[in-house]
């Protein structure tokens, strides 16, 4: 099947005609369906794509087939590999952590190999065709690249999106792995501002349960890490992780994350559900935060 959809897709680019590709024989059936999508996509884009394709390798033609595989819709994954490509290839509007559309999509053929059962793992490759929010697609590209950092580190990916609860508190995560191991991925390239006097005195928020902050990212990497510190408690910190990419601005600021993530201890939330044992639990996990906080 590999080599008619490669054979196909050279025939398309080099005469400039979509509906060759539809009326090739023989076409399997799951490739007639995707030819048809791509042709409804209009010549510029359906150019665009094959013109993509046609540089790629082996494995990267398969990451563009699995975004076609992970579809909503009939049309939904062509309309998904087409803006990816716009996204991360031709308009560049999406921070990519690989170093080319190529390496991408040839990741997302990785992963699927090495685990076809990943959890949740069709959502994110839909995300990293988003056109009205590109902070999804520039989050599913990291969650990506951290799942494949895992994998050969051996740990495996068991699912993205993992929810964990316990104590009345919940928290989805962007990745767990097959050693149970949760993670949190911070996609940012642009860093937090911190307003003068927030990391020593954040303003609290009216239940009192959470620490606020000005950024809005940061308000939201202050209330995860509360969450996480209530849900990690009886593992002692060993099942939970936070990965920045590894960006100078963004580790210029390590100290600063840092103290924001352990001044969630002081937070209504975390002295109501740990109550006295909060300062050791702090403790253990000031211990451990070169492990937990890491920018890859």
């Amino acid at each position: 099947m590999k080599r008619t959809i490669v054979f196909l897709l050279a025939i398309a680019f080099s005469l400039g005609e979509v509906r060759l590709i539809q009326a090739a024989e023989p076409v399997p059936r799951c490739l007639r369906l995707f030819t048809a999508d791509i042709e409804d996509l209009g010549w510029e884009e359906a150019r665009r794509v094959f013109r993509a394709v046609k540089t790629y390798d082996a494995q990267s033609r398969e990451g563009a087939r699995l975004i076609l595989l992970f579809r909503e819709t009939a049309e939904d994954g062509a309309e998904r590999l087409a803006q990816t490509l716009k996204n991360f290839r031709y308009e560049l509007s999406v921070p990519n952590p690989y170093s080319s559309d190529r390496e991408l999509l040839a990741a997302i053929a990785e992963l699927d190999r090495a685990d076809p059962g990943m959890a949740n793992f069709g959502r994110v490759v839909a995300d990293l065709g988003q056109d009205n929010a590109l902070g999804l697609s520039q989050a599913a590209a990291y969650d990506l690249y951290i799942g494949q950092d895992v994998t050969r580190a051996g740990l495996g990916v068991e699912g993205f999106q993992a929810e964990l609860s316990a104590g009345g508190v919940t928290r989805i995560y962007d990745l767990r792995t097959k050693t149970g191991r949760y993670l949190e991925n911070k996609s940012l390239v642009v860093p937090y501002e911190i307003t003068p006097g927030e990391l020593a005195n954040p303003p609290v928020s009216a239940d009192g349960r959470f620490f606020e902050y000005q950024d809005q990212r940061l308000k939201q990497l202050a209330n995860e890490t509360a969450r996480s510190i209530v849900l990690h408690v009886g593992d002692g910190y060993e099942a939970f992780g936070t990965n920045f990419r590894n960006l100078p601005q963004m580790v210029a600021q390590r100290g600063d994350i840092e103290e924001i993530m352990l001044k969630q201890f002081e937070s209504g939330l975390v002295q109501q559900s740990l109550g006295a044992g909060a300062a050791t639990a702090r403790q253990t996990f000031a211990a451990k935060l070169a492990s937990i906080l890491q920018f890859k």
